[in-house]
Formats: structure tokens, sequence, C-alpha cells
């Protein structure tokens, strides 16, 4: 039997990590998909944390043609259904709106599905998807071809740090194990500003997304701050926030993973609704979390619905909001 463990993010590959650590019973599969050359950043972070644990890596290039895109995944299922279909314990995947994600799924009938860590959006997937059997696929053309194997799937069990006791399905199961809070060094007068790809996913006009900056500039002049991009933002729109007074951070991996390799944090932690909030919050107890308020400002219904979602999760967990 196998384990297989299909992911397309940093954040997806360390919880994929963490979960190959748990369920190491069988043999362990692993997919990656990374882009067709858009998203250098994203694929660099995410190769560099595959490690040496697997039995099998597939690598997967995103393809440009939608046409060639659906045949490329027709291809690779079936040569995983042919080749393990009958073999596959568990099936992990990262990311609940994936149509390729969801088709390997139904064509390897796994005994069992459980969806990994996919940042923030997890809270959405859980929330508002799962929990309301909701279907989370866009209405793509690949998804008109291939909804009718892909739209009675079940809900998965999760391996999610996201706490979630009050919103599990009566069928599910959340495997993972939290850790326990700790303090942390602090560098006082600093902060981190934890940026979003807001424009460059065309959720946000990018002159709303510079006046919420140069509004937290402007709230915080007794401070250094430095601007932490998110893997996807553009060089232009960099330059641009630099003018306005952040001092461009660029950590070169996952926050989670330079957080404990340097053991350090600034005095404050912000983001619009960033994962690295609930990360910080999950394992110190001592950091000064703010998150900034943006959902009017965003221009799609489904990145409203999301941030509706983590802004009250985040809420309820006693995390500060900002209305710049």
């Amino acid at each position: 039997m196998y384990n297989v463990f299909y992911v397309e993010s940093p954040l997806q590959m360390l919880s994929a990590n963490s979960a190959y650590k748990k369920f190491n019973e069988h043999k362990a599969i692993l997919i990656v998909n990374i882009s067709h050359g858009d998203r250098v950043n994203n694929d660099k972070q995410l190769l560099q944390l595959i490690g040496n644990e697997w039995d099998e890596v597939y690598i997967q290039k995103q393809r440009k043609g939608k046409i060639t895109d659906i045949a490329e995944t027709v291809k690779r299922t079936i040569y995983f259904f042919l080749k393990y279909r009958g073999y596959i314990n568990k099936y992990f995947f990262g990311e609940y709106r994936n149509v390729d994600m969801a088709l390997l799924r139904s064509a390897l009938y796994p005994n069992e599905s459980i969806l990994l860590d996919d940042g923030s959006f997890t809270i959405t997937a859980q929330n508002y998807y799962i929990k309301n059997r909701t279907s989370p696929y866009p209405h793509s053309v690949k998804y008109i071809i291939f909804k009718t194997f892909i739209k009675k799937l079940s809900p998965p069990n999760l391996y999610s740090f996201f706490k979630f006791e009050s919103t599990l399905l009566k069928e599910q199961v959340n495997y993972f194990d939290l850790p326990s809070r700790k303090n942390i060094n602090i560098t006082k007068g600093t902060i981190y500003f934890f940026g979003s790809k807001f424009y460059e996913s065309k959720s946000m006009h990018l002159a709303d997304e510079l006046k919420v900056l140069s509004g937290v500039i402007e709230l915080y002049t007794d401070y250094t701050i430095f601007y932490v991009p998110h893997r996807d933002e553009s060089q232009s729109k960099l330059d641009r926030i630099s003018t306005l007074g952040y001092q461009i951070k660029d950590l070169g991996k996952p926050a989670e993973i330079y957080f404990d390799e340097t053991n350090v944090m600034p005095e404050i932690v912000l983001s619009y609704y960033s994962t690295v909030l609930y990360s910080c919050h999950l394992r110190f107890s001592n950091v000064n979390l703010k998150s900034i308020c943006v959902e009017k400002l965003l221009l799609q219904e489904n990145a409203k619905i999301n941030a509706a979602e983590i802004y009250e999760y985040y809420r309820q967990l006693g995390i500060q909001l900002l209305i710049i």
C-alpha cells in the first residue's frame, strides 16, 4: 500500500512533510505541481522543501494552453489510475479547489482522503465549503469536462493546524497535533508587514493597496517597518511600496521556517489575513499580532467570502482587527 501526497505550494509542502512523519507506515508518493515559469519564487521554495524521505516523486509542470493542459490532466490521471488504483491507503492533497487533485482522488479511490493545510484558505475551505457542502471548484472548462467524476466526492478529513472543533462534520477528523506555545525573542521598535498578491491576482486595485500601506506608515511613525512580500508579488509593486517608507525584506523561505531558524520576532506582526498571523498566534505567546481589514476593498466575490471567513476566525482568536 501507498500514501499519496499532492501539493503545489510551500505551505502545503510543509504540511505534507509533517503528515508524512505522522503517517509513515506505508510507502509515500509525492506529487508536486509547479508553474510553467510565472511563479518562480513559489516553485523555488516548494522544491527546496522536498527531502529524501519520499519513495517516489513526480514533478509536474503546468501547461500553458487550455487544451494542452486538459490533455495532460487526462494522460496523467490515466497513468496513476492504471499504476496505483486499489493500492492507496491515504490520499493527502493541498488545494481544495484544484480540479486535478479532486480528479486524481476520484480515480485512485483511496481508503481515506485528507486535506492538508493551504494557508489561511483552509479556514474558508472547512467553515464555508466543506461545512455547507458547497462546491469549491471554479467554473472553468476543465471543471465542466470532469464535473461528473468529482461532484460526489465525500468531505475529506483534515491535517490542519487550525482549530475546527465547532465546525467539523460529524464524520470528520482533524489529525494534527497542536504544539505548545512559547515565548520568543523580540526586537523592539520593528514591524514586519506580511504582504499579499491582491493586485497581482486582480483582487484589489493597486491604488487601494498602496493607500492602506500608506496608512500603516502614518500610524506607526516610531517604528522601522519591513515589508515581507508574498512570493508572487511583482517587483514593480514592491518598488512602489519601498517609496512609501518600507524596507523590503524577502525571507526567501516560509516565515515559519525563518522564525524557527532565527528564534527572533519583530515587536509587531501586521498583515491582511495571512496565515503568518495564525501560525504566530499558535506558536508564540508574546508576539503582538494585528490583522488589517480590507474586505470592502476586495473586487472578487470569492475573495470577499474568503476574507469574511478568515477575519471572523481571527476575531474569535482575539487577534486585533485594524481598519486603516
